[in-house]
């Protein structure tokens, strides 16, 4: 449409506001000099008769209700010229740096202009969950709920642009791409499934269409809950999604509702932060020196380190890579004889070689090892709740997120379920990542079995790519060479494969592969010395 100045009667126009995909929203003053919204829809024709039909019955439908309630925008009027129909409502605040020029308050204007803190994204969410239970109590929804549709008045917030609603039982295919559900959804479904795509925006400041993807600069911890809450109401499986407004206001109280430690901190903090590090300091040493009965310069005796080695065992599974290591260090200062008692020998072993995988992995605990245990389960019932489950996970431990070790049981899992896009993603992931931080054969080993995946699969650049990056860190470990010669000699660059070949014959002169690899570049018209 042109940004003509439509003629409404009672109204000077003064500026366009902005447009959507069938209207524009014009700032008008009435004869009281009183500035409303006024939305137009589509210009008046045989084309448009039947849809503006419909969007005025919806409109008249969103007016009985939101009068109601002060989370939805108010209608003020409906009219009809000859060439237009349009609608007054309250007008948004103005963020405009000046007076002269109008721009509207809108929640999509605070995510792209200010960061919100958790406790600022929870009040949002309550004053959307609270305007869109009013809707569905009276079985209608929005159907196209997004940050651009809900604005600010007098600081309140309230959804607005009801162009699309409809009954909430009724399934619409209309809606704004990356807050539309890729199913055939209800109403009350397309409206549970934005209010997720809006939570992800709101603390991500990304784009909808980017969920669920974290950005790697973004701290989850404080927004886990808030996350774990909007990939509920995103959930592909119908039985482990929210089914109604109320379902996520009750996991919304869980984040409003302190610990029993958070209020005891916020009650020392009051009295001062002095006291508050004293009783600190005076519950850890109380708790140390009763728990294992020693002082710092002391060794330990039999009895405690068998007690701290047992505590250990027995606790190993929730306790850090770093808490292990500290209380290895202390049984290592104890008495040597201890440790060679054939049963504290294997416990002592047992939660050693459980540090030593950890360290491998450059992980703080075992969590990491789920994601390619959980890939290989047959117990899930649809691999929609499967795939939920590993992307849930590996959201809220970002931490772990850069691991070669998950990503590649995480591409493999994602070629699996044939989800190209997503194994891409990983890919890119994993050509970027700094590998000399991880321990340099496992590393390798990961690497170099993905490579043979992806020349399995025809991809030998990558293959490539891969098998170059196993050998900066392992270039000694004669493995990486016959991978490296698979990948030069798909490609089709034999000269190179030669080099890799003789390579490999000075570090292993009598492996098995090496004549059947000569054979093949032979039989490419290469003649040549291993020797």
């Amino acid at each position: 449409m042109n940004a003509v100045k439509p003629k409404i009667p009672n109204f000077a126009i003064v500026e366009l506001c902005g447009r959507g995909g069938s209207s524009e929203v014009w700032l008008g003053i009435d004869d009281d000099g009183i500035k409303r919204a006024i939305r137009i829809m589509d210009k008046v024709n045989e084309e448009t008769a039947h849809r503006i039909e419909a969007e005025s019955k919806a409109i008249a439908l969103y007016r009985n209700v939101a009068s109601q309630h002060a989370n939805l925008l108010e209608i003020l009027y409906i009219g009809k010229t000859p060439k237009y129909l349009y609608y007054v409502t309250e007008l948004a605040d103005n963020v405009a740096q000046f007076d002269n020029k109008y721009e509207p308050d809108t929640l999509a204007w605070r995510i792209q202009n200010s960061a919100c803190t958790p406790d600022e994204v929870i009040g949002y969410i309550e004053a959307i969950l609270d305007g869109i239970e009013q809707l569905h109590t009276h079985h209608i929804a929005h159907h196209d709920l997004k940050p651009e549709n809900i604005l600010f008045v007098k600081k309140i917030l309230k959804v607005a642009d009801p162009g699309l609603i409809a009954s909430s039982r009724e399934t619409l295919h209309a809606g704004t791409s990356g807050f539309h559900p890729p199913w055939d959804a209800t109403g009350i479904e397309a409206d549970i499934y934005a209010i997720g795509k809006i939570i992800y925006c709101l603390f991500t400041r990304e784009d909808a269409t980017k969920f669920p993807e974290i950005p790697d600069t973004l701290q989850i911890e404080p927004w886990a809950l808030l996350n774990e809450i909007a990939l509920k109401c995103c959930e592909l499986d119908p039985a482990a999604r929210y089914k109604t407004i109320q379902e996520i206001r009750q996991d919304i109280e869980k984040r409003r509702k302190p610990s029993s430690l958070r209020t005891l901190r916020e009650r020392v903090r009051k009295k001062g932060v002095i006291l508050l590090l004293i009783l600190l300091g005076l519950s850890l040493s109380l708790n140390f020196y009763f728990l294992w009965g020693h002082c710092f310069g002391e060794n330990l005796s039999d009895k405690d380190a068998g007690r701290l080695l047992l505590f250990t065992y027995h606790n190993i599974n929730s306790m850090s890579l770093r808490e292990i290591d500290r209380n290895l260090s202390i049984l290592k200062n104890g008495d040597p004889a201890f440790l060679k008692v054939p049963n504290i020998q294997f416990l002592h072993a047992q939660v050693k070689d459980y540090a030593d995988w950890l360290r491998y992995s450059n992980v703080e605990d075992n969590s990491i090892f789920l994601v390619s245990l959980v890939a290989d389960m047959n117990i899930f019932d649809t691999e929609e709740r499967q795939l939920s489950t590993i992307r849930r996970f590996l959201v809220l431990n970002p931490k772990i997120m850069n691991s070669p070790y998950l990503l590649y049981h995480y591409y493999l899992f994602s070629r699996k379920k044939h989800d190209d896009r997503q194994a891409e993603k990983i890919l890119a992931r994993l050509k970027s990542l700094d590998y000399s931080r991880y321990n340099k054969f496992v590393t390798a080993y990961s690497l170099l079995k993905l490579s043979n995946f992806l020349a399995g699969n025809g991809n030998n650049e990558d293959a490539l790519f891969f098998s170059l990056k196993a050998r900066e860190l392992t270039p000694n470990n004669v493995v990486v060479y016959a991978s490296l010669f698979q990948a030069y000699y798909n490609l089709g660059r034999y000269d190179e494969a030669m080099t890799v070949l003789r390579k490999l014959h000075s570090l292993r002169p009598k492996s098995s592969c090496i004549d059947y690899f000569y054979q093949l570049l032979v039989q490419k018209g290469l003649k040549f010395s291993l020797d």
